[in-house]
Formats: structure tokens, C-alpha cells, sequence
């Protein structure tokens, strides 16, 4: 006999719809550009997201990775550590991080770091976990080269004949081998006792207190150190001498002695008037942390921007602050051009010329401008997307300084 019914504005509600799917869109994007894998696990540890590097670089398909399939790539010595170090942090809540390598889909092994943070309800009870894995095959290789060539260098040394020391720090005993006595011009037959005097008193009057107050400070805390000093020889002569040294802990954690080699850099600092060649430990430590997903593009330590074809950055993650120094406001009220390197500004423009003309460009690399004057090397991911451009970069100053300091050695 009669309908009724009621009209309802849903215009809000289909903003809002539309509003989540481009955010999860830009996330799908922003993962996959990610120079890492991505996922997402249920609080029993069960895989629920894998970005599509891991796909790309495993060939496994989502059904065959999640729930937790990944596992079948990890390399036969890594998985039992690996499983066990998930299910513990998992058991205590706890924040995980390890270091495995997982098949790739031509069957190489590389190495990976995996981190994931918990992400908790307000209760505080876990409701899933947010990771990444990123490639560090390069850097452990770097690091295997650098301790392989310390090894030869050491061969060399005792080979040309470089002074070696001992310091007991626990009963004050200083032993040298035969060649620091010609080296710091003094009498081998100077008592054991008297050995830390005599070595002050060879000293350059000028070098004497700094060379004293870096030996002591190696002593009391641990620290390796380098010093180069000058010796003042019987004969009058003068001769520059490097001195290294590393510490030996204790049972109880404290230094109990100082090792290290004296070696004559008299020819290098008259060819380089006072320059000290020192070696960089690498450190690298990417920190990835987040809580759920859509935190990734604030707590990233990778810079992740959306760039207009304007010539202005549109959005920014934080990341950027940390590493330039600028605030959002200040890098996105300036052209992004200002903040590439004047030497990469020609390069810049081509890449964005190309991504004006809808090509991706999967691997760029450029100098950014510090707000302190300094510089930072950045590679780069990019993909356009209509009238703008989605980007992700990467910190590699460190990764070129290694390469530098493997060279030198």
C-alpha cells in the first residue's frame, strides 16, 4: 500500500572512504619503493603483509609467503637462531632485531638486518607487529675486506720491523719489542720500570703532555686511540712516530691492558705537512621503528617525500628534519632544487624531467644541502604519479666513507 524509507548524507563517509584507500594507496606505494622489505604479523607472529620487494626478490607469491613461509628462505644456519629470536620477542614483547640471510630467487643467500617493533593497544597488550629487513650483504662484505687487509697490514708491519708494546695496566709492566728502542732512540737496556719515563723524556717538549694526557685517557677508559708524536732523537735529529693501540678488558669489563704498535711517519708528515691518516669504524645502523603502518612514513630513517612537477616539495616525513636540519615548514616553502648540491642540479632536473614524462627511475644518486653547510649523499627511488612525483631516498655518506676507508686501507 505504501513504502517508506529514509535519505541519509553519506557525502562524509565517502570522503573519508576515498581519503583511506589514496592514504593505504600511497603506502603501497612508498612500501614497495622502500629500499627494504616491509611487513606486518599478527601478534602470534603470522605474516599478514609482505611488501612487493620481498616478492620480487624471493619469487615467493603471497600465498606461498604469508603466514609464514618467508621462514622456507632463510638460510639453513640462520633459521633456528632466527625462529627462536622472533618467538622470544613475540613471549616478552620486546623489540627484535637480528641479523640472517635470506634465499634470494636464483637461490644466492644475502645478508639482512630484521627489525620489528610491537604495536600496542591502549591497554598496553601487543595487537601487531610492524618490520623491515634491509640489505647489509654489501656492508658485511666491506667489513670481512677491511678486517682481511688489518690482518695483512699487521703481517706487513712486523715484517718492516714496526715497535710493538704491552701495557699491564694492573701491575703498571711495559714490555717493548727490540725495534721500538731504535725507534724512540732510546737504551735497551733501560729497566722495565722506567720504560713509560723514558719514553716521555724522547718526547718533543711541545708533543709531551697532549701525547702523556691521550696514553692515560686510553688507560683509564678503554678507548682505542692514534696519536702521532715526535721523538727527538741522541743525535739531534727529529722523527715523527704514530702511535696505536687498542684496550683488553678485564673479567670485570674495565681495561686491564693496552696493546698497540709504534710505526716512523717522519716521511709521511713531511710529504703531507702534518696530516694524520685516520680510519673510520663503520657504523652503520639503520633505524626503522614504527607502530603500525601508516607511522612508517613518520618514523622511517629513509626520506620519503611527495614532490610537485612545480618545483616544491608537497609532504615530507620527518626523516628530513634529522638529516638537513630544516624544519617541514622551511623545506616546503623553498624549490627542492635549492636543496640539491649546485655540482648535482643539472642531473636533478634530468631525472625530474623524466619522471615529468612518466618514466620511474629506480636508482639516482645526489648531494643534499645540510642547513649547517654540510653534505650528504642521498640515492634515490622514484615513480611520477599525475602531477606529482612519489620519492624515496636513502643516507649513503656513511656507505662512501667505508668505501673511502677501505681503499686507504
Amino acid at each position: 500500500l505504501r513504502g517508506a524509507g529514509v535519505l541519509m548524507d553519506v557525502t562524509a563517509r565517502r570522503r573519508a572512504e576515498a581519503a583511506l584507500a589514496e592514504s593505504g594507496r600511497q603506502f603501497r606505494l612508498l612500501a614497495d619503493l622502500a629500499p627494504a622489505f616491509v611487513w606486518f604479523a599478527a601478534p602470534d607472529g603470522g605474516l599478514r603483509y609482505l611488501n612487493g620487494r620481498w616478492h620480487a626478490y624471493t619469487g615467493q607469491s603471497p600465498a606461498e609467503a604469508l603466514p609464514d613461509g618467508w621462514a622456507a628462505t632463510l638460510h639453513p644456519d640462520d633459521a633456528g637462531p632466527v625462529l627462536g629470536a622472533w618467538a622470544r620477542a613475540r613471549r616478552d614483547g620486546t623489540p627484535y632485531e637480528v641479523e640472517c640471510r635470506y634465499r634470494r630467487h636464483d637461490g644466492a643467500y644475502r645478508w639482512h638486518v630484521a627489525r620489528a617493533e610491537p604495536v600496542r593497544d591502549g591497554s598496553g597488550a601487543v595487537t601487531a607487529w610492524f618490520g623491515t629487513s634491509t640489505d647489509i650483504h654489501d656492508r658485511r662484505e666491506a667489513e670481512e675486506a677491511l678486517r682481511a687487509s688489518e690482518r695483512r697490514l699487521q703481517l706487513a708491519k712486523q715484517a718492516a720491523g714496526i715497535g710493538v708494546w704491552d701495557w699491564d695496566l694492573e701491575t703498571d709492566g711495559i714490555t717493548w719489542s727490540p725495534e721500538m728502542f731504535g725507534l724512540l732512540g732510546i737504551d735497551p737496556a733501560t729497566p722495565a720500570g722506567d720504560l713509560y719515563a723514558a719514553w716521555l723524556r724522547a718526547l718533543h717538549p711541545d708533543d709531551r703532555a697532549a701525547a702523556d694526557a691521550v696514553a692515560r685517557r686510553g688507560a683509564a677508559t678503554g678507548e682505542p686511540f692514534s696519536t702521532d708524536f715526535r721523538v727527538v732523537l741522541p743525535g739531534g735529529g727529529v722523527r715523527w712516530v704514530r702511535s696505536q693501540a687498542t684496550a683488553v678488558a678485564g673479567p670485570g669489563g674495565r681495561p686491564a691492558r693496552l696493546a698497540g704498535i709504534n710505526v716512523d711517519v717522519t716521511a709521511q708528515h713531511r710529504l703531507e705537512e702534518g696530516l694524520r691518516a685516520r680510519a673510520d669504524r663503520l657504523a652503520a645502523a639503520v633505524e626503522e621503528r614504527t607502530r603500525e603502518r601508516d607511522r612508517v612514513f613518520e618514523l622511517s630513517s629513509d626520506l620519503f617525500a611527495s614532490a610537485g612537477l612545480d618545483g616544491y616539495l608537497k609532504a615530507v616525513n620527518p626523516a628530513w628534519g634529522r638529516l638537513l636540519g630544516y624544519s617541514e615548514a622551511e623545506l616546503l616553502a623553498r624549490p627542492f632544487a635549492e636543496l640539491v648540491h649546485p655540482g648535482d642540479r643539472a642531473a636533478a632536473a634530468g631525472v625530474v624531467a623524466s619522471l615529468a614524462a612518466g618514466e620511474a627511475v629506480p636508482h639516482f644518486e645526489d648531494r643534499l644541502l645540510r642547513k649547517d653547510g654540510g653534505v650528504v649523499w642521498v640515492s634515490w627511488a622514484a615513480v611520477p604519479g599525475g602531477d606529482r612525483f612519489y620519492a624515496v631516498g636513502r643516507d649513503v655518506t656513511r656507505e662512501r666513507e667505508r668505501e673511502e676507508a677501505l681503499r686507504q686501507a
